[in-house]
């Protein structure tokens, strides 16, 4: 099974998807693999079934996983087992009954406009990286930017 993952994601990377995208897909699957090695005792991908997925599903529902991560799993396998019938490694899809879970929609915590000056107004501006640190901070707010978006802005 593991070269048939590392075929999928060299797919995902030709596909153009990011590479967190691709570590989490790559991660899930190991996860599946390596749980279908130690509890049903196979490594062979035609051998997946509808019920071994339901079973490693339960098992992260054991463990308290959240539903978001267990919704991510799942769309990782259904995006694998599509590409494993598309190149005929398989010839049913033991993902396709699968369900999504439900999950509400927790609005996140944000600081209040008071708390945003406050923090703008933090770094030491008589240093060169308290500056920085404020622009950062400046632009990151005024913007509405993720971290991850504001460290991959180009000058």
């Amino acid at each position: 099974m593991t070269d048939i993952i590392n075929q999928y994601t060299q797919y995902l990377t030709a596909s153009g998807l990011s590479s967190a995208t691709i570590r989490a897909y790559r991660s899930d699957l190991n996860q599946l693999a390596n749980f279908l090695e130690t509890e049903l005792d196979t490594d062979i991908i035609s051998a997946i079934t509808h019920t071994s997925l339901r079973f490693f599903f339960g098992t992260l529902n054991s463990l308290n996983i959240s539903k978001r991560s267990i919704a991510r799993k799942i769309t990782s396998f259904k995006e694998f087992f599509k590409f494993c019938r598309n190149h005929k490694f398989i010839d049913h899809d033991p993902t396709r009954k699968l369900i999504y879970p439900k999950f509400s929609c927790k609005l996140p915590s944000v600081f209040t406009v008071s708390e945003m000056f406050k923090l703008i107004d933090l770094p030491d501006t008589n240093t060169n990286l308290g500056i920085r640190d404020k622009a950062i901070l400046e632009v990151m707010y005024t913007a509405g930017l993720r971290i991850s978006e504001l460290s991959k802005i180009k000058l």
